[in-house]
C-alpha cells in the first residue's frame, strides 16, 4: 500500500516536471535569461575589481616581483 501511495507521488511529480517545461520567447525564459546576463555581467565586474585591487595592493605590473601566496603552486 505505501509503495502504491509512493509510486503514484513519484508519477504526478514526474508529470508536472514534463508539463513544466520552458517554452522559447516566454516571460519566464526572458526572466531567465535577464537574470543569468546580469549574473554575468556582475561577475565580470567583480573580477576587473580584484584586479585593479590586486595591482593597486601590490603594485604595477611593470615591477616584475612575483609574491609567493602559496610556495610553488600560487604566485602574484
Amino acid at each position: 500500500m505505501v509503495s502504491a501511495q509512493i509510486f503514484m507521488t513519484m508519477t504526478n511529480t514526474e508529470m508536472r516536471l514534463k508539463d513544466n517545461r520552458l517554452i522559447s520567447g516566454s516571460s519566464q525564459e526572458k526572466k531567465i535569461i535577464g537574470w543569468s546576463l546580469a549574473l554575468a555581467g556582475f561577475l565580470v565586474f567583480l573580477d576587473q575589481l580584484t584586479k585593479v585591487m590586486t595591482i593597486h595592493h601590490f603594485g604595477s605590473p611593470e615591477n616584475h616581483r612575483p609574491i609567493s601566496v602559496i610556495p610553488d603552486f600560487f604566485n602574484l
